[in-house]
């Protein structure tokens, strides 16, 4: 990497990779557990969605397998190189991550004003080149994150505190607006979500904060007002046994509950459940959670909640011994958004909210999804690399921390 950019990496790179030091175990076991459960599951769940697409049984799974070997090549790049710098190369004076936030809307406004997306189940989130697909709206993620960390973790000069938040603020509401127009409510909701997540850990104005807070779930009902779907969807998760539901907007969720209500506690057996055929929708992405439902029972929904509840558990330590705010914010806005959109994705097939498409991260098929989730959790390691051990208390004697972030007496 550093004969290949020679003239972009900063001189003290290497000293700083040296320093590293192994990442946290827990993660990197989570880093390769997670999509091979996902493989499990999505081998099961496509079969039948495979062969009548095209004829091959296993399509999904093969392409899946491809997706994330092109995925581990990008958490393994986004894991080598010291997340300090995204925050120190500049062009024409400002940050790379400025210039890649803009790329990634520059796309998305792209495809919103032009054909370039292609269209798919009512929505136009991708771009395809021949068989291949990406979705730029996953991508907006995690590079939301690494822009709205480096922003906050060096604050501008002569600005005061709620002027420093203006701009991220303004930048979060802009891809989520692009991003609910395509229309995709459920991926505008997780970026609005994690951009709250880095606005609460940067210490936003308690005031600023309500005030963004109102307006966002002002503009999100607006969204649901303005797609008749959505707003029947609502009437639907209100009373999902409504017989005027039952054929079109319910049938999602009741198809789920058959799901989990036939896997009981230990599940009719890996691959033997009924719901993925064509009863459920999108069994191998969005709902792949009711099918492992009904396939390995409550053990094996509460096995995968575990694991992102083990992730965030991780994820939130090595925030909290991350060397410096850049590594804390956004050790936090990629633990937050991997745990809050699986939590979504859970709490949507299990009827706790709202039915909206979002899939679950690392488990749903999916090339975008995946690459996406494989980004922040290279992000994630690597700023476990750089933690800090807690300094230990003695009694009478008080600890702090210096300016580069050690352990002082």
């Amino acid at each position: 990497m550093l004969r290949i950019l020679p003239r972009i990496v900063p001189a003290n790179w290497a000293d700083d990779a040296r320093r590293k030091r192994w990442p946290d175990v827990p993660l990197t076991v989570l880093t390769f557990a997670l999509p091979l459960a996902g493989l499990i599951a999505i081998y099961s769940a496509s079969i039948a969605v495979s062969y009548n697409e095209t004829g091959d049984p296993h399509f999904y799974f093969r392409r899946q397998v491809l997706f994330l070997l092109v995925s581990f090549a990008a958490a393994v790049t986004m894991f080598r190189i010291d997340y300090h710098w995204y925050s120190r190369i500049q062009f024409f004076g400002i940050s790379l991550t400025f210039w890649l936030l803009a790329a990634v809307v520059g796309v998305l406004v792209l495809m919103a004003v032009t054909d370039v997306g292609h269209v798919a189940r009512g929505s136009e989130r991708w771009i395809r080149w021949g068989p291949f697909s990406l979705q730029p709206s996953e991508i907006a993620k995690p590079i939301l994150v690494l822009y709205l960390a480096q922003v906050f973790a060096k604050p501008a000069e002569g600005l005061n505190r709620l002027a420093q938040f203006a701009a991220p603020t303004l930048m979060i509401g802009l891809v989520a607006a692009i991003v609910a127009l395509q229309p995709d409510l459920g991926t505008a909701i997780m970026i609005l979500l994690i951009g709250a997540a880095v606005l609460v850990a940067a210490r936003m104005p308690f005031l600023l904060l309500v005030g963004v807070t109102v307006l966002g779930l002002l503009a999100a009902w607006y969204a649901v007002l303005q797609e008749p779907y959505r707003l029947a969807r609502l009437r639907a998760f209100l009373d999902p046994f409504n017989p005027q539901y039952q054929d079109n907007v319910s049938h999602h969720i009741n198809q789920a509950f058959l799901a989990f209500g036939s896997g009981k506690i230990t599940g009719v057996g890996l691959g033997r459940g009924l719901q993925k055929f064509f009863y459920l929708p999108e069994p191998h992405t969005d709902t792949i959670y009711a099918v492992i439902g009904e396939e390995l029972g409550l053990l094996g929904t509460l096995a995968i909640l575990l694991l992102f509840v083990l992730l965030a558990w991780r994820g939130f330590n090595v925030a909290a011994r991350a060397p410096d705010l850049f590594g804390q914010l956004l050790a936090v806005g990629v633990t937050c958004g991997l745990f809050g959109q699986a939590i979504l994705n859970m709490a949507v097939v299990t009827g706790l909210l709202p039915f909206t498409g979002i899939p679950l991260p690392f488990i749903s098929a999916g090339g975008s999804s995946l690459l996406a989730s494989a980004m922040a959790m290279g992000l994630l390691l690597n700023v476990s690399t750089q933690t800090i051990s807690a300094p230990r208390k003695k009694k009478g004697r008080s600890w702090k921390m210096d300016a580069n972030g050690n352990p002082k007496p």
